[in-house]
């Protein structure tokens, strides 16, 4: 599995099992809810790749790569929904079955907290081979 289709494959999952908020992805017009109701924006940031096998025909590439899953809600209702999507999150990639594509524990963290926006960001370890 290369990165670009380990990319494939987390943005496939999160489309399909994410319907809790409107979500953004990464070079794709959006336009946050004009209400201040909750949002999501994904980023999937490619690691450290170290080759795993030496020899033979084909070789094993482990590499690695984070998901940064960020909820964001309006600023001064608290924090309360933001953590409360942030473990809906957290549960879709405990639950998340893709072959050949193996996901850390997750990690939540608080994001920003401006004038228009508080969020909280997840953010997920994975690795995948790349055989070649």
């Amino acid at each position: 599995m290369t990165h670009d289709e380990a990319r494939a494959a987390i943005e496939t999952l999160i489309a399909n099992a994410w319907s809790a908020t409107p979500l953004a992805y990464p070079n794709v017009a959006f336009t946050p809810p004009g209400d201040g109701g909750p949002w999501a924006r994904l980023a999937i940031e490619p690691g450290a790749t170290v080759q795993a096998s030496f020899g033979g025909a084909t070789r094993r590439f482990r590499c690695t790569g984070d998901v940064h899953f960020e909820l964001l809600t309006a600023t001064g209702v608290g924090s309360g929904d933001a953590y409360r999507l942030a473990g809906e999150a957290v549960a879709l990639f405990a639950d998340a079955d893709i072959a050949d594509l193996v996901f850390g524990a997750a990690a939540t963290r608080p994001g920003r907290d401006d004038d228009s926006w508080f969020s909280v960001v997840v953010s997920v370890p994975f690795h995948h081979d790349d055989l070649r």
